[in-house]
């Protein structure tokens, strides 16, 4: 039996050479980038990541759902638990330290949470909108929606060395074939918020610079 995924990629790909599309694989638009030259990171703290809900308007759904910076904070222990390039800060150590802390600015907070923890460098970032779909993995009125950006502060360079966002409302596949990577990992359905914020930690973490 054939893989359905392989199939919608395989469409996807002769779509995109049928309608002379660009040969940029993915949209500008979902990525902000800094990179400098980094020092050798061996210990990563990861900052739990801040909830920056925007301004509604009347009626407007809320965009934000309960605990999202929560729920990406646990994505990307997730994903470093799942390599080994990087030793990282247990998160119960980080939350209480942070909390102790108690910094608003981001980059003084970042230094603070390297210093008291030890770490070589801290990633943090905020979450702007994660909003979930409403309706089944096969049938949905309105999609799930995610903005949210990550940075990574290095402590021997004494700055921010990297940068990324990831700004993402699922549309089907036929209305956007640069997202065809989305549906080849996770399978051609709606996704729920949480699945689609997972793509977007794993997409963004592979970028960490070496």
């Amino acid at each position: 039996m054939s893989d359905p995924r392989r199939a919608w990629l395989v469409i996807a790909v002769v779509a995109a050479f049928a309608g002379g599309c660009g040969t940029s694989k993915w949209n500008p638009r979902h990525w902000g980038s800094v990179d400098t030259e980094v020092p050798s990171i061996d210990l990563i703290a990861v900052s739990p990541i801040r909830e920056v809900p925007p301004r509604l308007e009347k009626g407007e759904r809320p965009v934000l759902e309960t605990h999202a910076g929560r729920a990406i904070t646990g994505q990307i222990y997730g994903f470093l638990a799942g390599q080994t390039r990087f030793r990282f800060v247990p998160d119960l150590t980080v939350e209480a330290t942070a909390a102790r802390i108690g910094i608003q600015d981001e980059i003084e907070a970042a230094k603070a949470l390297a210093a008291e923890t030890g770490a070589d460098a801290v990633l943090f970032g905020n979450v702007f909108r994660f909003q979930e779909r409403v309706g089944t993995r096969f049938a949905a009125t309105h999609p799930a929606s995610v903005s949210f950006d990550l940075a990574l502060y290095s402590v021997p360079a004494g700055d921010v060395v990297w940068r990324r966002r990831f700004d993402e409302t699922q549309v089907p596949l036929s209305s956007n074939l640069f997202n065809a990577w989305m549906f080849w990992r996770a399978g051609p359905h709606w996704f729920t918020v949480r699945e689609l914020a997972g793509l977007g930690v794993d997409r963004l973490l592979k970028t960490l610079p070496e």
